[in-house]
C-alpha cells in the first residue's frame, strides 16, 4: 500500500473511496469492505487481489486521518472559545471604564445642581432678610 514514503494510488483510491462511502455517504465501514472488495477487484486490478488486511489498513488509516482532523477541529475550537473569553475579559474592561465615566460625570452634574441650588437659596435667604430688616 505504500510506495516510499508515500501511498500507492490504489491506497489512495480506496482512502478516497473510504471517505467518500463512509463519511459522506453513511455507509458501515463493515459493508464497505465488502463492496469495497468487489469494486477494487475489477479486470484492471486483478493481479492485484484485494484482501482483508489491505481493506483494513486502508480503513485504519482513514480513522487516523479523522481523527488528527477532529484534533485539530478541537485545537482550533479551543483556540476560538479562548480568544471569546479574552475577548469577553476585553468588554469586561470596557464596560468598567464606561461605568467608571458615568460615574465621574454624575458627580460633576450633582456638583453643578448644589451649586446652583445653594447659590439660589442663598440668594433667597439674603433677599428675605433685607426685606424683613427694611420692614422692621
Amino acid at each position: 500500500m505504500r510506495d516510499g514514503k508515500s501511498f500507492t494510488q490504489l491506497a489512495s483510491d480506496l482512502l478516497d473511496d473510504f471517505a467518500h462511502c463512509c463519511k459522506l455517504g453513511n455507509q458501515q465501514p463493515a459493508d464497505w469492505v465488502k463492496g469495497a472488495k468487489q469494486r477494487f477487484t475489477d479486470p484492471l486490478s486483478q493481479s492485484t487481489a484485494l484482501s482483508i488486511s489491505v481493506v483494513t489498513e486502508v480503513r485504519d488509516l482513514a480513522r487516523s486521518r479523522a481523527d488528527q482532523e477532529r484534533e485539530a477541529g478541537d485545537i482550533e475550537l479551543k483556540e476560538l472559545q479562548d480568544l471569546i473569553t479574552e475577548f469577553r475579559g476585553a468588554e469586561s474592561d470596557l464596560s468598567d471604564t464606561e461605568i467608571r465615566l458615568a460615574q465621574e460625570r454624575g458627580a460633576r452634574k450633582g456638583i453643578a445642581k448644589f451649586k446652583v441650588e445653594l447659590k439660589a437659596e442663598i440668594e433667597t435667604v439674603s433677599q428675605l432678610r433685607k426685606q424683613v430688616m427694611g420692614e422692621g
